[in-house]
């Protein structure tokens, strides 16, 4: 290692010891990220994969201490909002800007330290989720600011621990050690805007399949049988066997580019099986950004589809619309979605069941279930 690349981990280091004493709650999280030099073709600046620390030497050396705390602070940030996992099918770049816009609110308004000239914070506690949809994929990726350069490790972060001391390596291990940190040393110094979110953190989690299935069930009219369809208890779905025939699901999908391909092959193949535990079935399936790009009708002899059109903004109205349009009267309408876009006015007469990724926004009505994707 060059003598400036030494002296830059040494800052680094410096830099998290203070971090560590005037603010415990960042600096107790800091010190989980492994010290890694990192050359261009990694990151220009910083940048985390939440497991590691990438610096680029050439970057520290333009900072002072306490920008390079702050920027420290940042990376740290980005790991217990959980944005390292979070970007689904997100365009990256988009992504991190306004992942950049969602830390560096809470760090300027919150912190005793400052960030580079032209950090990004113009949206005031808000989640990365709703400043992406309000970015759009339109937005310019050169010159926004101060960036760090994270974007594509975010496609890639490390699933094993195959170096000792290296110690968060997903989503959850970062969870529990953001919720351990605002109990500990670090408790009066647990910025506010993380308050509600480490909230979430905490909650126990269950089981989103088990949940979904027990909320159609519940939906379905009481004219089923309730011996267990055993074509359905190896999925761990105990749900009844139908006495009388046409269970009629709606399911809409928010194809905005919020959710991840693999979040949303499972929740397709769950939503088909448990209409299948009813007997004859018919699903209305609808691919939805900000309008209907496309619509099925699924039954049993037919599979769900599996290109879906999309990747524009979202508005859940247009589904709604089209189900009142046609006359339909489903039992139950599941939406897949991180809730962030227009509902419309009033709620429907038929149950809806929003199914919500990454604790996405709020939904005036209906039940909900959430999946962290």
């Amino acid at each position: 290692m060059e003598v400036y690349a030494m002296d830059a981990k040494r800052r680094i280091e410096r830099a998290r010891t203070k971090l560590l004493l005037r603010h415990p709650f960042w600096g107790s999280l800091a010190l989980h990220l492994e010290l890694s030099e990192a050359n261009e073709s990694v990151t220009n600046t910083l940048a985390t994969d939440g497991r590691h620390l990438f610096f680029n030497p050439e970057f520290v050396t333009t900072l002072n201490d306490d920008e390079l705390i702050g920027v420290v602070e940042h990376e740290t940030g980005h790991c217990a909002l959980g944005h390292v996992w979070r970007r689904g099918e997100r365009i990256p770049a988009i992504w991190n800007i306004a992942a950049d816009h969602a830390v560096n609110y809470i760090l300027k308004h919150e912190s005793v330290f400052i960030l580079p000239e032209g950090a990004l914070d113009a949206y005031p506690k808000e989640f990365a989720e709703s400043i992406y949809k309000k970015l759009g994929s339109k937005t310019r990726t050169k010159k926004q600011g101060w960036c760090d350069g994270s974007k594509e490790l975010w496609t890639k972060s490390a699933k094993e621990d195959d170096e000792p001391g290296i110690i968060a390596t997903d989503q959850q291990t970062w969870a529990d050690l953001t919720a351990q940190a605002a109990e500990g040393p670090g408790q009066g110094t647990t910025p506010g805007s993380m308050s509600s979110i480490i909230g979430e953190l905490k909650r126990p989690q269950v089981d989103w399949k088990s949940l979904l299935a027990d909320m159609i069930y519940s939906a379905v009219p009481s004219d089923f049988s309730m011996n267990p369809n055993k074509r359905h208890v190896w999925r761990n779905i105990y749900l009844p066997s139908t006495r009388r025939e046409g269970v009629e699901l709606a399911v809409a999908v928010d194809t905005s580019g919020s959710v991840s391909q693999d979040t949303l092959t499972q929740f397709m193949s769950e939503c088909h099986g448990i209409a299948e535990a009813f007997g004859d079935f018919t699903i209305h399936f609808y691919a939805a950004d900000a309008e209907i790009n496309g619509y099925w009708t699924v039954t049993q002899t037919e599979d769900m589809p599996v290109d879906l059109p999309g990747r524009g903004g979202t508005d859940f109205r247009p589904v709604f619309k089209d189900i009142e349009e046609r006359g339909l009267e489903p039992t139950c309408l599941v939406y897949l979605t991180d809730a962030y876009g227009p509902f419309p006015r009033s709620e429907p007469d038929y149950p809806v069941i929003w199914v919500v990724v990454n604790n996405g926004g709020r939904t005036p009505w209906g039940s909900r279930v959430e999946v962290n994707d």
